[in-house]
């Protein structure tokens, strides 16, 4: 019997648009094909998030569609980190004092030994932790595997020591990796999501056995290639990226003159191209080798984001996250064959 696998991208609050397309197989697909389970769960960063909330009730897919739906209904910005005025005099402070502690201790010769204050983030993502603790029954995503329908559920983050893409798993004994990336068997919590889902100097990095980690989407945006290392011959990945037809653009000779870049929309720009742009380059790879295997079609999810890019990260207000749900819901709606096709694969 084959294995199924989810795999859901990273892209800070654009993954209220992941949570509308499971709501929409669990609920809108015919019962006994939205009542299938899926073999293994991968995600990164917010899909790392979401990859767990649905590991908590993989023993009941309908509850499943609820409690997703449920955790991106009411979460607040405030749920997700502090921005009162002590966060930022806190970058400030530390920064300014850190180079004028420097400047006036310097001594060429002890330069390994100098110390001073740590700037770690702009934001303060305590407000997540607590909210995940609540909403995710963290016991369960374990009983799930151990003696449940799941056999692997994964996430990945980037180690910060050594630059690279290491994944943390739960799995059943019998199931082999027979991947490149570093992995660990671990009992998955509330730190390794906060790990995966760290945006480097927006949110904090996150210490696990003494190494810290960061956004996992840094090294790979979607874990396509774990999830056939854990054995998956057939798979639904849920981008976050609106992939446009080939050759298409901006008309030049109706290009506005741009105003000046604000610091927003720079950084906005960077975070795509850290995470978004790889998973085009990761799906042209895929699709070269279903070309010639024959697989099964890859089902890609649109975002129709407009504005400043750094924003659709970091907004988390209840209308714009609806939106998004509702958007996911649609675009799983416009694939619903495809769906049914590779739900209905034993």
């Amino acid at each position: 019997m084959g294995r199924k696998a989810i795999v859901l991208s990273a892209g800070g609050a654009r993954g209220a648009y992941e949570a509308g397309v499971v709501y929409y197989i669990r609920k809108n697909l015919p019962p006994k094909i939205a009542r299938k389970h899926f073999d293994i769960k991968i995600g990164t960063s917010v899909g790392a998030l979401n990859t767990l909330a649905m590991a908590a009730m993989a023993d009941d897919p309908d509850k499943q569609a609820d409690k997703i739906k449920e955790l991106w209904w009411t979460i607040r910005q405030e749920d997700v980190y502090s921005r009162d005025f002590g966060a930022t005099t806190h970058f400030l402070g530390s920064t300014v004092g850190g180079i004028i502690r420097n400047l006036i201790t310097f001594n060429p010769f002890q330069l390994t030994r100098r110390r001073g204050p740590h700037f770690n983030s702009f934001l303060d993502t305590t407000p997540l932790k607590l909210f995940l603790k609540k909403m995710i029954p963290w016991e369960q995503v374990q009983k799930n595997v151990e003696t449940g329908p799941l056999s692997v559920v994964a996430i990945n983050a980037t180690n910060l020591r050594n630059g690279r893409n290491e994944l943390f798993v739960k799995r059943k004994p019998s199931i082999e990796y027979q991947g490149q990336y570093p992995h660990y068997d671990v009992e998955l919590g509330v730190e390794h999501a906060m790990a995966s889902a760290a945006i480097p100097i927006i949110f904090p990095s996150i210490k696990i056995d003494g190494t810290y980690y960061a956004d996992g989407g840094l090294r790979l945006f979607t874990p396509m290639s774990p999830a056939i290392q854990f054995g998956a011959d057939s798979m639904i990945v849920v981008g976050l990226r609106y992939r446009s037809a080939t050759g298409t653009g901006e008309n030049p000779k109706f290009k506005k003159d741009m105003k000046e870049p604000t610091i927003a929309l720079q950084m906005g720009r960077m975070l795509n191209g850290v995470f978004l742009d790889r998973i085009e380059y990761d799906m042209e790879q895929l699709e070269r080798i279903n070309s010639i295997i024959d697989t099964s079609e890859k089902v890609y999810g649109e975002d129709y984001l407009t504005g400043s890019d750094l924003l659709s990260y970091l907004t988390f207000a209840p209308g714009y996250l609806q939106t998004l749900f509702e958007l996911g819901v649609q675009d799983a709606n416009r694939h619903r064959q495809d769906l049914i096709d590779i739900m209905d694969r034993d």
